[in-house]
């Protein structure tokens, strides 16, 4: 059959020649793709609005940006019945939801996973009617990717963000909380809670072993410490993890969640897997 793809491209989530990138898109995809339109994106609200109606009709739906954008456009998605086959072409500062597919390093390799053609099916993590593919966030720290400048971003690249990171270091921030994870009761209080549903956040891997694939997603209650507790993250005794497929907030004192780098005010008190939700061009370790 006709393989027919569509390719929803970023025009703030740029990294290297912008001109060169479009053409080496072009140039590598139409060969993949029987029909294979290149469409960029200016307006991401109008993008999302206007999705049904840019991707009936395709096959394979090509995401070209950083997180933020692929945060964007999965939401949308993710409430149409008929998806598209996603692939994402990593042109963000730093990527990190890439990696749950195997998607990391040069633009080279992410055509090349699409060329390559294997695909896998990738879980989503759900609060209330918001979703994220590897991070959700609360607290310390969790601010810094949407506070961040852009124009720092485009200057100095993902050392923005770990300039802007210096912030949160000496500022003593607390969350409280009441959660019932897996029939048990947690409460207490907490720089900064984190949830993962892959293994890399900010550029750094935080649990090698933490899949997008298996049903479950990990939660992070950071103890209390120096540095808003950062420092149990890279030095030993690392924090433990709860592994679990559902999260039910009895109380927060926060609604201000980071998730996949986009800020998001929730009202939900359920947090759950929605496995298998996408279809993904992914590295052959990742395929179904």
């Amino acid at each position: 059959f006709m393989k027919r793809a569509i390719c929803l491209c970023a025009s703030k989530s740029r990294k290297g020649n912008s001109q060169r990138i479009d053409n080496l898109i072009r140039h590598r995809l139409n060969k993949v793709f029987d029909v294979f339109e290149f469409v960029k994106i200016g307006d991401i609200n109008k993008t999302i609005d206007n999705l049904s109606i840019l991707i009936n009709g395709y096959d394979y739906l090509i995401i070209c940006g950083g997180d933020g954008t692929f945060n964007h456009i999965v939401n949308a998605l993710a409430r149409i019945d008929k998806k598209p086959i996603l692939g994402y072409i990593n042109t963000g500062t730093i990527c990190d939801c890439g990696y749950s597919f195997g998607v990391n390093g040069s633009i080279n390799k992410a055509l090349k996973i699409i060329e390559n053609q294997y695909t896998g099916r990738f879980d989503l993590i759900k609060i209330g009617d918001k979703y994220f593919t590897y991070m959700g966030a609360i607290g310390a720290f969790s601010s810094i990717s949407y506070q961040t400048s852009r124009i720092a971003l485009r200057i100095i690249g993902r050392l923005a963000y770990y300039l802007k990171a210096l912030k949160f270091v000496f500022k003593k921030n607390k969350v409280t909380y009441s959660l019932t994870i897996n029939g048990i009761n947690y409460d207490g209080t907490s720089p900064f809670i984190l949830l993962l549903n892959g293994n890399r956040v900010g550029g750094f891997k935080i649990n090698k072993n933490s899949s997008s694939q298996d049903g479950y997603f990990e939660v992070y209650l950071t103890k209390n410490g120096i540095f808003n507790g950062l420092l149990s993250y890279f030095v030993f005794p690392k924090i433990k993890p709860i592994k679990t497929n559902k999260v039910i907030i009895n109380s927060l004192s926060s609604s201000a969640w980071c998730l996949d780098g986009e800020q998001y005010e929730l009202s939900s008190n359920v947090i759950e897997i929605d496995k298998n939700k996408l279809e993904v061009l992914c590295k052959k370790p990742f395929s179904k």
